[in-house]
């Protein structure tokens, strides 16, 4: 008869499961180095964006991805499902990060997706129009974070699951070329060599299974990739500059003509949601011989969607060839306007639009490319660039209020289209204007409720949350955001009247200099509403309630409206104040650019930045120290168990004391052959173990024991220590039971002391092989495949 083998017969002759797959065993190490390779690798991020803002999103998305992905293989969850829990990762941070809508703030719904679909049209605009460096927008800090989240998916898969590191090159090159081959000058050299680093660390960790990696073999890992990474960079740069001239040639233009790296542009969108997140200030255009302050303006929104804002219909459309100079028909028809002869200095403006003020009528020095929209009132071309210092014919003046009480309207579908409003926002619109007489009147009425303070709105870069499920409905509620959302609440307001209005963007006036010239920065980006009447043409409302300074209209202030005008007397007391301010003043209305959200300045941010990352990053200090903790909670959980079946001294008590045994082993590094016998592996865990003589004999009343539970016919009985059989030093030891003890062994021995045993041989294990701090965190045996309790 063949002796007992390790494993605990199962009852019956029944035959061997089939082996199935052994589930991927963690590899936290090589896992975390591979979240910190795409890390690593964004920071040449950093050389094409400006600010910081896309950051938090972006290690939050990775990190948690890392994360799910070590808790999923700590449970042995399939490959498949633990891939779908970190997509569902992905996609519940991008919701709760980016978006005002879902379920809880988490699970994604209609609103939330609509929301994602606007941050990513703004995004593919801002690529598309912007030039480098582009600031860090929602828009495109959303784009990141879903592309950094992907990579990261797909090297801890590559990682974890293929067990293939080298791989990881794949994606990491690709997420190095997107900055390398857009910047218009050479990535800083750390750019490359952090990412390299991290790369040659996680091959070096994970490229060798089975090897055991010390403290002396990591530093002689890290010790030759250094050199070798040193050697690579310094030969390419002498070759690259002997042979080609180190420099920019080929790589691809983001800055149309000759732009700088540091152009700002505008966005085509106005929404209501979303924060400003402020970027350092630019110096973008510089304006000689204007008479007096007015908006530049570059483009018109008159596309309302539903929920989310204005955007801009096609250009194209309507649009003819402008040639050299542009004739231009003046937005605001102001017979009594002045002529001027006005200079735009471009200082790092780039756009696909050319700022102009209201009424130019003539523009020079600009290329024969471009073309002209009257309806919009712009000057444009195909994608973004900067465009030579040009010139305009202005007519300066404002309208008058009496003029404009006497005008007219005329409703068209496209201009006063309002579908999808929320009621409250229609009713409040019915409400604040009801008092005025003429379209003139309600506009006025409605623009002074947004900047009266009794009324309640103040200007914020920050735009609450709210929870009624229409982002107009919350703006109105809160009473609280920048230029985006006053202009666009006010616009689609005035529409539910069957007033013609949209929302224009450009620049307000900017700080008057000494010499009389007016410096407009990136800062001064503004968005208002414009109204058509009949006769005076499209006329500029800012219901934008600044902190610092007043804001300008495309009308005259006055004293007191018409006898003939029913409007109250609050509202045109009210106009006198703040816009009627003398032109050769320096303005300080500050306002703030972003390439896909046009935005503007006065009141500072009200809740810091740091608030949000702290948080979040507390919830993945708390999720990872939870992580680590698992394995173990769950490996003392079950030595506990086990100890307490062996005191207690029934008819599993030695099959409890064996298993934890086994475990043990494995958790110093002394894995025992699972093909061998009960006493050949009791053996070699004396010998392996340098088990001490006492902790022999423990071990011997622990494999007679389980021996006895197994096979006697009268099954365990305490076991005596003279009855136990020898378990030899050298593991030559018996493979079978010495004589006299095949059968029930009888001396009365308290069945506790196998669990004292086990502690026994713990103690002598921990001196012979201990455990480092990571075997400790992630005891071996959690993760081995085992049919053991």
């Amino acid at each position: 008869m063949s002796a007992p083998t390790l494993t605990r017969p199962s009852a019956g002759d029944t035959p061997a499961p089939r082996a199935g797959r052994t589930p991927v065993m963690p590899k936290p190490f090589a896992s975390a180095l591979g979240a910190l390779s795409v890390l690593a690798g964004s920071v040449a991020l950093g050389t094409i964006l400006d600010g910081g803002e896309w950051i938090a999103p972006m290690v939050q998305i990775v990190g948690l991805v890392w994360l799910i992905g070590l808790g999923c293989r700590l449970l042995r969850v399939p490959a498949p499902v633990t891939v779908l829990a970190q997509a569902a990762g992905i996609v519940v941070t991008l919701t709760a990060v980016f978006t005002s809508g879902g379920y809880g703030g988490l699970i994604p719904n209609a609103r939330a997706v609509r929301e994602a679909h606007t941050l990513l049209s703004g995004a593919w605009d801002q690529i598309v129009q912007s030039t480098v460096p582009a600031p860090a927008s929602p828009e495109l800090s959303f784009l990141i974070a879903i592309s950094l989240g992907l990579i990261a998916l797909i090297v801890d898969f590559f990682v974890s699951e293929v067990d293939a590191p080298a791989l990881v090159a794949l994606p990491l090159l690709c997420l190095y070329s997107v900055p390398a081959s857009i910047s218009e000058a050479l990535l800083p050299w750390w750019a490359f060599a952090l990412p390299a680093a991290c790369y040659a660390a996680l091959v070096a960790v994970g490229g060798h299974p089975g090897r055991r990696v010390g403290l002396r073999a990591g530093v002689g890992v890290a010790a030759a990739g250094g050199l070798a990474l040193l050697l690579a960079i310094g030969s390419s740069v002498i070759v690259a500059d002997s042979i080609t001239d180190v420099g920019t040639a080929g790589r691809l233009d983001r800055s149309g003509q000759g732009g700088g790296g540091s152009n700002i542009g505008l966005s085509a969108f106005a929404s209501l949601h979303g924060d400003l997140v402020r970027g350092e200030s630019r110096e973008v255009l510089r304006v000689n011989g204007l008479p007096e302050a007015d908006y530049l303006r570059t483009t018109a929104l008159e596309a309302w969607t539903a929920g989310e804002g204005f955007g801009l219909v096609d250009p194209d459309d309507g649009a003819q060839a402008a040639g050299s100079p542009i004739d231009v028909r003046p937005l605001a028809r102001n017979p009594g306007a002045l002529p001027a002869q006005v200079e735009v200095q471009v200082l790092s403006f780039s756009d696909r639009f050319v700022p102009m003020y209201q009424g130019t009528s003539q523009v020079t020095g600009l290329e024969d490319d471009y073309s002209y929209n009257p309806e919009l009132g712009s000057i444009f071309r195909d994608g973004s660039t900067r465009p030579e210092n040009y010139r305009l014919t202005v007519g300066a003046g404002e309208i008058p209020q009496e003029e404009l009480r006497a005008d007219t309207v005329t409703p068209t579908e496209t201009l006063t289209s309002a579908e999808g409003i929320s009621e409250l926002a229609a009713a409040e619109a019915q409400r604040v204007t009801a008092d005025g007489a003429t379209p003139f009147d309600k506009a006025l009425l409605l623009r002074e409720w947004f900047k009266d303070p009794a009324n309640g709105f103040t200007y914020d870069l920050q735009v609450p949350v709210g929870n009624s499920g229409d982002l107009l409905t919350d703006f109105l509620t809160s009473k609280q955001g920048y230029c985006e959302q006053y202009a666009a609440a006010m616009a689609v307001m005035l529409r539910s009247l069957d007033i013609p209005a949209r929302v224009a963007i450009g620049f307000t006036q900017g700080t008057q200099e000494s010499s009389g010239s007016w410096l407009i920065d990136s800062h001064d980006a503004h968005a208002w509403v414009e109204v058509r009447f009949d006769n005076a043409g499209w006329v500029r409302f800012d219901p934008t309630p600044l902190a610092e300074g007043g804001s300008l209209d495309g009308f005259a202030a006055s004293t007191a409206p018409s006898a003939e005008s029913s409007a109250p007397t609050s509202a045109a007391a009210t106009d006198d104040v703040p816009d009627d301010i003398p032109s050769n003043e320096p303005r300080q209305t500050r306002t703030e650019v972003s390439t896909v959200t046009v935005a503007d300045g006065g009141q500072g941010n009200t809740t810091p930045f740091w608030q949000p990352w702290m948080t979040w990053t507390l919830v993945l200090l708390l999720v990872l120290g939870a992580a680590l903790a698992v394995p173990g909670a769950l490996r003392r959980r079950r030595r506990d168990r086990r100890l307490a079946e062996a005191v207690a001294g029934g008819a599993g008590a030695p099959g409890a004391a064996w298993s934890e045994l086994e475990d043990l082993a494995t958790d110093h590094g002394l894995d025992l052959d699972s093909g061998v016998t009960i006493r050949k592996a009791a053996n070699q865990l004396a010998r392996d173990g340098k088990l001490t003589e006492v902790s022999r004999g423990g071990l011997r009343r622990i494999v007679l024991a389980a021996e006895s539970s197994w096979y006697s016919p009268d099954g365990y009985a305490p076991v005596a220590p003279s009855d136990a059989a020898p378990v030899a030093a050298d593991g030559a030891g018996s493979t079978a039971p010495a004589a006299g003890t095949a059968g029930t062994l009888t001396a009365d021995r308290p069945a506790a002391d196998l669990a004292e045993d086990v502690r026994r041989i713990a103690v002598d294990l921990e001196h012979a092989a201990p455990r480092g701090l990571r075997d400790r965190l992630l005891p071996r045996s959690v993760f081995r495949r085992s049919n053991r309790p």
